[in-house]
């Protein structure tokens, strides 16, 4: 299997993203196998995904790129066992910083090591 990101199409979980494997691709469709997430059992959960959810695993983030993201700017915050789309709102003391879940309207006060940046993949490149 290829190592890959879901973009959840959920309802509550839209603007997150779960790494893990996809397994088999028949037609539109592969089956993945999260990372993460687990069943019920304990058993890692797996499902069908539409392949146009799946990215692959986007590039560790640049060294000391926070440094240069402004107020506004989009990150990406790891958060229940993925990575949500967040606005950056405010650099507070100690080196946390402010985030906001625009969707869900949630704020986190977080260290920089749980953030990334917004990647896209577009065209075969990795931006952000």
């Amino acid at each position: 299997g290829m190592q890959v990101e879901d973009a959840s199409p959920l309802e509550g979980a839209r603007g997150s993203y779960y790494s893990g494997v996809a397994m088999h691709v028949d037609g539109k469709v592969a089956s993945f196998r999260h990372d993460e997430l687990r069943a019920e059992d304990g058993a890692q959960a797996q499902a069908a995904v539409q392949l146009k959810h799946l990215r692959p695993l986007p590039p560790p983030p640049p060294e000391g790129f926070l440094s240069s993201v402004k107020r506004g700017a989009r990150l990406e915050l790891r958060y229940l066992d993925g990575w949500w789309d967040v606005v950056l709102r405010k650099r507070l003391g100690g080196g946390k910083l402010r985030v906001e879940a625009v969707g869900y309207g949630a704020v986190h006060d977080v260290e920089p090591a749980q953030l990334r940046p917004a990647w896209k993949w577009t065209k075969g490149t990795w931006r952000w």
